[in-house]
């Protein structure tokens, strides 16, 4: 068996500096990490307070009535049409995806609600995602007489 071989004083001082520089380096990144993930958990809470504001104010704010602007007419009245939405028992919202036609039922019960204060109802929403003022229904039996339903 041979003998170990000493080391000498510089090559404990490399060993002993790499070791603290490793030490260091592992305890800058688990600071680093740390920091991060409380300031995303921080920044979630925050997006998360602001989207249930926004709910909550989405949920009591509407009821205004906007008249519809006329961009182009090609044959008919707008003001006559508004007039028998109001007293409609049915009607057809037609277009392809992404075309608005959510948009414009949404602003067409909004007005009927501002207008007549007739029971508007949504079938198919969610309740959390509609205003306090329109009823979420799950079914067509659901639908009571006289309102309006998107």
């Amino acid at each position: 068996m041979g003998r170990k071989k000493k080391e000498g004083l510089g090559v404990k001082l490399l060993k002993g500096g790499g070791k603290l520089a490793w030490s260091s380096l592992k305890l800058g990144a688990k600071g680093v990490s740390y920091v991060s993930r409380k300031g995303y958990e921080s920044y979630k809470k925050s997006k998360e307070d602001a989207g249930e504001r926004e709910l909550d104010s989405r949920r009591s704010s509407g009821r205004k009535y906007e008249k519809f602007s006329e961009v182009k007419n090609v044959s008919g009245d707008l003001g006559g049409f508004e007039n028998l939405l109001e007293k409609s028992s049915v009607g057809l919202v037609v277009g392809g995806a992404g075309q608005g036609k959510t948009a414009v039922s949404m602003k067409i019960l909004e007005n009927v609600y501002a207008k007549t204060g007739r029971k508007v109802m949504a079938l198919g929403f969610k309740k959390e995602d509609m205003p306090s003022w329109v009823s979420v229904i799950d079914g067509l039996d659901d639908i009571e007489h006289g309102a309006f339903v998107v």
